[in-house]
């Protein structure tokens, strides 16, 4: 009995020793692959955006967080990356003098504008980027999607080719893309709609008109629908006499015009005709002029001087007459000279 426990104990005693052997190199084997490493080797972010990065298997206050490139993404000592500008950096955490490193990519927030340009032929149209606050940001690598419909220089100075939608876009300070609808419209089609739309209707004339009054001054611009034409007009009236100026132009535009100036008063009517190009005009520029008829003498020179006055108010007011209704300029209408 004595030797049959003395047995026993011999064999649970190797059987103790069997199974701490076994055990010993499992546990060391599970330290050996219980290596620190990160959460992430590779990741994309936008502009603005963030992302937590960790060191697994590590004390994380022994950590030091470094990256490659600041004005790419950054990184704090706690290991969160937040992206700057597009490009690529390399963040690294160094832990017990071993490097484990991730590589980040960042990319641009595309934006689009809520709000899209309408843009006439003839014109331009001047775009820039602004913060939050109303300030204008730098900006770059102007571009268009067809530069056959409209180009962009790299100031964003938006030039027309012909009608047609285009997107415009450029990157900010920190690399983000904004982009906005720009519309090509033709200027003569765009006010003929306008005017047979929302015009007045002149009774004598049967034709419909817009109209723009100010300092005594009634501008209109008509549209005659049996001539496919437009006429533009202005009447100036004080208290003893009147000024008229007028001409017409066909439906799809012309830069050559035949001026006519009627002055009527209780003792003098006279009228004179000037042919001006209108690409060329500026304001406050000398017109020659031919009477047609007067029913007394008068002093030319005084008489010219009036009608320079009075036409260089008229382009005026019908600037913004039509700046006011289409948003448009005198520059699409054939003054692409007037400033």
């Amino acid at each position: 009995m004595k030797l049959f426990k003395k047995s026993i104990c011999v064999f649970l005693s190797a059987a103790i020793v069997m199974s701490i052997a076994m055990v010993a190199p499992i546990s060391a084997s599970a330290k050996k692959k219980a290596k620190p490493k990160l959460n992430k080797k590779k990741i994309t972010l936008y502009v603005g955006k963030s992302k937590q990065l960790k060191l697994k298997k590590a004390k994380s206050w022994k950590v030091k967080w470094k990256t490659s490139k600041k004005s790419v993404a950054t990184v704090s000592s706690s290991g969160y990356v937040t992206a700057k500008h597009k490009g690529k950096a390399t963040i690294t955490a160094k832990y017990k003098g071993k490097k484990y490193k991730c590589k980040v990519t960042v990319k641009p927030k595309v934006t689009k504008l809520g709000k899209e340009f309408t843009l006439y032929l003839g014109d331009t149209l001047p775009l820039v980027i602004k913060n939050s606050w109303g300030s204008v940001m730098s900006s770059k690598n102007w571009k268009t999607t067809d530069k056959s419909v409209a180009t962009v220089n790299q100031s964003g100075l938006v030039t027309p080719k012909k009608v047609g939608r285009v997107n415009v876009s450029a990157e900010d300070s920190s690399g983000n893309i904004l982009y906005g609808t720009v519309n090509v419209l033709n200027p003569y089609t765009a006010l003929k709609n306008y005017i047979n739309k929302k015009g007045t209707l002149e009774p004598k004339s049967q034709m419909k008109y817009i109209e723009y009054t100010a300092s005594g001054n009634e501008a209109r611009i008509y549209y005659d629908a049996s001539k496919k034409e437009f006429v533009f007009a202005n009447y100036y009236q004080s208290s003893d006499h009147g000024y008229l100026v007028s001409y017409s132009i066909p439906e799809n535009g012309k830069k050559n015009i035949d001026l006519v100036f009627s002055y009527s008063s209780s003792s003098l009517d006279i009228e004179w005709n000037s042919s001006v190009d209108t690409s060329k005009y500026v304001k406050n520029s000398n017109l020659t002029y031919t009477e047609v008829y007067a029913t007394s003498s008068y002093n030319a020179e005084k008489a010219y001087a009036a009608c320079d006055e009075l036409y260089s108010k008229s382009v005026y007011i019908w600037d913004t007459l039509l700046r006011d209704k289409l948003e448009m300029k005198v520059c699409s209408v054939g003054y692409s000279s007037y400033k």
